[in-house]
């Protein structure tokens, strides 16, 4: 019924209208991860849909880059921004972008390039995927945070919301202590540094997505900033040879402290999941909070219309 509904959108020309207002501004798309894998708690877009959601891209945008943001079009303006480093950018989004000519956005977590480690938030979906299987749902860890009701994504995001509100000390001794007492194992590859540097000569603009992961939010330490924020732009711009200058907020965390310590950075564009979109001068400052559309695993008909605003519009009513 749910695709139903935004198939008949899309047919009679809902997202025609919704873009009729996109006048002057710029969207910048979410992505994660593209693949074929399937995950209970966390689908990746299939390489189908995203070569759909492309090439309506193409027609009704001109895709663009934060370097190039000025340049002059006709069509509104979108940038294509990606996050974790998933070596699956490599084998299902990057050789469609480059047949195209297009350009992108990477930002990259250092610690899931350095040890070839997925981000926490993915070893948490590993293990209640691991949980769901076996059907435990009486952890006192988890139970102690999340009470498991029958509905096994409220079970999960629960324990997930409680997960980012705690520091990163707490929060990896939690979640080790669960991966070890059920023998997770996350084999998933993240791109190196090789594959980072070759994206970068390829059309991609690289970021930083934090040194760890950490949600930026719940730091109080000056020295823990300096990890996140400071070490991940210079490791990543000596590995890429380019300065970096777009930064990625885990999980969209932040606070007034957090845009303090970026005004002292020489990072330009601090990005967000707020499913919105930007005026052209949203862009000009020396510092520039940008709002991001997050795409997940949908139909194709449901993603144009996310992306043309549809689900935040209904939201305000």
């Amino acid at each position: 019924m749910r695709e139903f509904i935004f198939k008949s959108l899309y047919f009679i020309g809902v997202p025609h209208f919704l873009r009729m207002s996109k006048k002057n501004t710029v969207t910048v798309l979410n992505l994660h991860r593209i693949s074929e894998q399937r995950d209970y708690f966390y689908n990746p877009i299939k390489p189908a849909t995203f070569y759909k959601i492309i090439d309506y891209c193409c027609k009704h945008y001109t895709i663009t880059s934060f370097e190039q943001i000025y340049q002059p079009s006709s069509k509104p303006k979108l940038i294509l921004s990606f996050d974790d480093g998933y070596y699956d950018f490599m084998d299902c989004a990057l050789p469609y972008l480059n047949r195209l000519g297009l350009p992108s956005n990477h930002n990259v977590v250092n610690e899931c390039v350095n040890n070839n480690e997925p981000i926490w938030t993915h070893r948490l979906n590993d293990l209640f995927n691991i949980l769901k299987e076996q059907n435990i749902t009486n952890d006192p860890a988890i139970s102690a945070h999340s009470q498991f009701k029958n509905n096994w994504m409220e079970y999960y995001l629960n324990f997930f919301h409680y997960l980012l509100s705690i520091d990163k000390k707490q929060r990896d001794k939690v979640l080790q202590n669960l991966i070890v007492m059920y023998n997770v194992n996350s084999k998933c590859r993240m791109m190196s540094w090789e594959d980072i540097e070759y994206c970068s000569n390829s059309g991609v603009e690289i970021g930083s997505h934090s040194y760890n992961h950490d949600s930026l939010g719940t730091i109080k330490d000056d020295s823990d900033y300096e990890t996140e924020i400071n070490f991940s732009i210079r490791e990543i711009s000596e590995k890429i040879k380019k300065e970096v200058r777009i930064f990625a907020l885990p999980n969209g965390q932040f606070n007034d402290q957090v845009v303090g310590f970026f005004k002292q950075t020489n990072i330009k564009h601090l990005l967000v999941v707020d499913d919105r979109v930007n005026s052209d001068c949203d862009f000009s400052n020396k510092l520039n909070i940008i709002s991001r559309i997050g795409l997940n695993d949908s139909s194709i008909y449901e993603t144009i219309l996310k992306t043309e605003l549809f689900h935040s519009k209904i939201k305000s009513i």
